[in-house]
Formats: C-alpha cells, structure tokens, sequence
C-alpha cells in the first residue's frame, strides 16, 4: 500500500505543471469578465475541468487515489486503537494486570504520568509531518497539502483529553505503528531505495520559454 500511495503522489507531482498552467489560464480568463456573465463563467469552469479531467488522465493521476490511502491507513488505525481498547479494558486479563513494561506494570490502565498519550500524539504529529510535506512539490498542491496537514495535526492535538484516557497497552501499538510510519517515509525518500522497490525517478517538467 506504500508503494501504491507514493506512486500515486508521483503521478499527482508530475501533473502538477500543467494543472498550475491550466489554473493560471482560468483565473486570467476569468479577471477579464463582468460578474454577472453568469453564464459565460460556468461555460468557462466548465472547459477548465474537462482540462483538468484531460490532464489527470494523460498522466494516470488521481487526486482521490492520493488521500483515500492515507485515509484507509487512518481509518485501519483508529479500528485498530478502538478494538485494542476493548480487549484491553476487559475484566479477564490478568495477563496484561501483572508485569506490563518498564514502569507500566498494569497495562489496563490508563497511564497516570501521561508520558504514553504525550509520547504517542508527539510521535503521530511527526509522522503526518513527513508523510504528508514528502508529497507536496510545490503550488497550489503545496497550499492543499499543508491545510489538510494543519487539520490532522489540530484533530491530534484536540484528541489529547480522550486519548489521555486509554489503557497504557494501547500505546505499545501505537507507538511502534507511528514509528514504523516515519521510517517507511524516509525510505521511500531513498533513491537505492525507491530503485529497489522499482518506483521510477520523478520525472522534471520541460523548461519552457517565456
């Protein structure tokens, strides 16, 4: 699935010279238009999209395919909390009530230093901050990509009274998972890797004259 998702963040990337002509051209065609040419604006977004549609088609990019991975990564994640949680939090594991790791003997219970929650919202916030700016190459993507950055980093941040309240196991998978997270980012910033896992170089856009 990482292969797949930064593959479609390079198909994305090497659309976006031509996505930012093509906006640039809209916003032009626009300006020079009276605002209640109502009509004549939508004939004109109109054009625009079946350009942007062309566009995205000509390269096999899909805006959609780009997050629906991270959001499936996310949406896996959470399941994976929540249902730990409940495992956790049941009355029958003396297992987890005796022994734990380190100074958390009790893995049922929430961690009363908050050092796990704190840890585990630290570690997430990083990992969104690589993963998501690794695929940003500039531009209006740039601009979208840092907003829906700022937005899971917030919602990390709001989450903290309710994440403060999860049984101390939980983090011993949280933890890891958003390590692992960080480090899958920074491989596939490796070009030995990306060539040992056959993703192709990012392609440069033609310098064009002016």
């Amino acid at each position: 699935m990482v292969r797949q998702q930064h593959l479609a963040s390079r198909q994305l990337a090497e659309a976006m010279p031509e996505l930012n002509f093509l906006y640039q051209l809209l916003q032009r065609r626009l300006s020079g238009l009276n605002p209640l040419q109502v009509g004549e604006r939508l004939r004109i977004l109109s054009i625009f999209v079946k350009g942007v549609n062309a566009c995205l088609s000509l390269h096999s990019a899909s805006v959609v395919t780009v997050f629906a991975y991270p959001l499936a990564n996310m949406a896996v994640f959470v399941t994976f909390v929540y249902s730990l949680r409940s495992m956790i939090s049941g009355d029958q594991r003396p297992e987890l009530q005796a022994g734990g790791f380190a100074w958390f003997a009790d893995l049922t219970q929430k961690d009363t230093s908050f050092l796990l929650p704190f840890l585990a919202i630290g570690v997430s916030y990083t990992a969104l901050e690589n993963a998501l700016l690794a695929g940003a190459t500039g531009g209006n993507q740039a601009r979208f990509v840092v907003l829906v950055k700022d937005i899971f980093q917030t919602l990390l941040i709001v989450s903290i009274p309710v994440v403060s309240t999860l049984p101390a196991g939980v983090f011993f998978y949280w933890i890891p998972s958003s390590l692992c997270g960080i480090a899958q980012t920074y491989l596939m910033r490796s070009p030995h890797f990306l060539k040992l896992v056959r993703i192709p170089p990012l392609t440069q856009p033609p310098v064009t004259k002016r």
